[in-house]
């Protein structure tokens, strides 16, 4: 450490001076004779912690051609241990450097000629832009080299833990492949990720072999209702418990017992140009207001202030509330919870804040309205007007009734599965998602199977078309699903600890979500089908980099990742650069340089 530490103080004093850098070792490991040198070669690194330097680095051999060992790796060549934890071999950029970018790129979300302002800023020269883009590669295959390296350290935690949860999804944009990850949790962490064309059982059953071949099988896994995924796990782990995600299974049987229903009442509001209409009366309002809109916003601000509304004028309160009543209505999908149908309903809502509208002006505002009529107040008259014309299809109120009918027992379901609170967001985190404890798990399985039992009861005595169709829809899946549903806390062998098993795939679903929102970051794109196929194939891990608990395990910290690349280069586990595969394989430099190569080639004909 003496000597490194010397070679650093020595280099901080000469940016751009030609240093002569030197094996550590000066006798062969194996049979203590003098080394010899092998070669010497020039090389330009560069770092942030010293600049540009310009190295004459020799390199040693012994002259018996000893193999020496150091742990796993084995060599011959004799190379200076300090320019190793600078750089890797063959590399100009240093290890400083390579995690600069990769951190900027892929946890700071930075575009290309972001990080190379940064990184020109640290250095004091110019970058090309081609070379930020090449550093990234190289970090994303360093990454994968430190994953693979400390695969023993990662599955001895498991193992203290007394296993780990598998969590299988794949996500992909139209047009590319399926990029197909493996996580486990509680905060996402990827174990292997890899593209395959499609979600079939065979190919998944290939990630899934790497997965078991680093990590063992898993305690559970825990997947989307993927009928390939299924097979997949069965066929690589016989036996292992395989859970459902109770959010995927309910927004399963809500398609199937809303989805026609839901469809009708779509096309419904298709033909009666609601939005449309209220559009328009909406822009009507806005002119009749004018410059008195910021007023009317103040009066629906303030509607249980008496003594405000007291000093406004009828036709401005008339103007301010028909405009507030009908953008309510057409902001309906703002009740919901964020999530998609068929969680949320935002026709069905709508067709509900029209009719309660109109309600509240038939009987409470409208009659309130005597003598001379102002002009906003005749706005509210033509809002009922527009709303009655609305409202006063039979079909449109059969539909209406029909999925009110069908939606209580959907949320009745909800209920009994503990997720039915509609404040919830998508991707949201809490205890919602994990069942607290075996007492939790048994006190839900239960409350299920009584539900299930007093569907089959009601099922069998009758009732009308629609309802006997949801029950029947919820019976089925709960009759093929239930073995997955439930028993989320797996007690440990030999203990009374527990290994909690979430209850939603949730956290492959956060994971892909954060990995698209850093595409659109980085590259500004909408459409990301030819930047998710241009992901390599274990890109995924880099992402690892955002868990706490993955980092501490592998380097640390973010900040000893130089370091972690430097023991990567030190036990040779590091990634080596592919050679590049040569256009010309047969001519030398000089005769490819050559003006006229093919008069000179007609020697080999020549006559003997």
């Amino acid at each position: 450490m003496d000597s490194i530490r010397a070679v650093e103080e020595a280099i901080q004093a000469v940016d751009g001076a030609l240093i002569r850098v030197l094996p550590e070792a000066t006798t062969c490991q194996v049979c203590g004779r003098k080394l010899h040198l092998y070669k010497s070669e020039p090389r330009t690194v560069i770092t942030l912690a010293y600049g540009r330097l310009r190295i004459q680095e020799v390199i040693r051999h012994c002259p018996g051609d000893c193999l020496w060992q150091d742990g796993e790796r084995r060599g011959k060549l004799y190379r200076s241990e300090s320019l190793a934890a600078l750089v890797a071999p063959g590399h100009i950029y240093g290890f400083d450097v390579l995690a600069k970018v990769g951190v900027l790129r892929f946890l700071r979300c930075r575009q290309r000629r972001e990080i190379q302002a940064e990184i020109e800023r640290l250095l004091k020269r110019p970058v090309p832009e081609s070379t930020v883009g090449d550093i990234t590669r190289q970090f994303v295959d360093f990454i994968r080299a430190l994953h693979e390296y400390k695969v023993p350290v990662l599955r001895e935690a498991f193992k203290t833990a007394g296993g780990y949860v598998l969590h299988v999804d794949g996500t992909c944009e139209e047009g590319s492949q399926v990029q197909f990850a493996c996580l486990t949790g509680p905060d996402p962490m990827v174990l292997w990720s890899d593209k395959i064309d499609s979600e079939n059982a065979v190919e998944i059953r290939r990630v899934l072999a790497e997965v078991d071949k680093r990590f063992g099988p898993p305690a559970a896994v825990v997947e989307d209702l993927s009928c390939p995924i299924r097979n997949a796990v069965k066929e690589q782990w016989p036996g292992v418990r395989i859970f459902f995600c109770h959010q995927h299974f309910l927004a399963d049987v809500g398609k199937d017992i809303l989805g026609r229903a839901y469809n009708q009442l779509r096309e419904a509001l298709r033909d009666s140009e609601i939005r449309p209409t209220l559009r328009r009366f909406l822009k009507t309002v806005c002119e009749e207001l004018g410059e008195d809109r910021e007023e009317a916003r103040w009066i629906c601000r303030h509607l249980e202030d008496p003594d405000l509304l007291q000093k406004k004028g009828r036709s401005l309160k008339a103007s301010a509330v028909a405009g507030g009543i009908a953008e309510w209505i057409l902001a309906a999908a703002a009740e919901g919870s964020g999530k998609r149908f068929p969680y949320d309903l935002p026709h069905l809502s709508l067709c509900l804040r029209a009719r309660k509208a109109l309600e509240i002006l038939d009987r409470s505002i409208l009659p309130e309205l005597k003598g001379r009529t102002p002009r906003g107040e005749k706005l509210l008259f033509r809002l009922r007007g527009v709303l009655h014309t609305f409202l006063k299809s039979k079909a449109l109120g059969r539909i209406v009734q029909q999925l009110l009918q069908k939606n209580s027992f959907f949320l009745e379901l909800r209920a009994e599965l503990r997720l039915g609170r509609p404040q919830k967001r998508a991707g949201d985190t809490d205890e919602e998602w994990t069942y607290r404890s075996p007492e939790e798990v048994r006190q839900a399985e239960e409350a299920l199977i009584r539900f299930r039992t007093e569907l089959r009861r009601q099922q069998e005595s009758g009732g009308s078309t629609g309802n006997s169709e949801a029950r029947k829809i919820i019976l089925k899946h709960l009759d093929e699903y239930w073995d997955g549903l439930f028993g989320h806390w797996l007690p440990l062998a030999g203990s009374n600890r527990y290994l909690t098993v979430e209850r939603t795939n949730n956290l492959a679903e956060r994971f892909f979500r954060e990995v698209k929102r850093f595409i659109r970051r980085t590259t500004g794109k909408k459409k990301l089908n030819r930047e998710v196929d241009a992901f390599s194939d274990q890109m995924l891990l880099v992402f690892n980099l955002k868990t706490p608990k993955y980092v501490e395990r592998v380097c640390g910290s973010l900040d000893q990742l130089p370091q972690a690349f430097a023991e990567l280069v030190r036990k040779g586990e590091h990634p080596k650069r592919s050679a590049r595969s040569a256009a010309y394989v047969i001519l030398d430099q000089k005769a490819r340089r050559e003006s006229d190569f093919p008069t000179r080639s007609t020697r080999a004909f020549a006559a003997r």
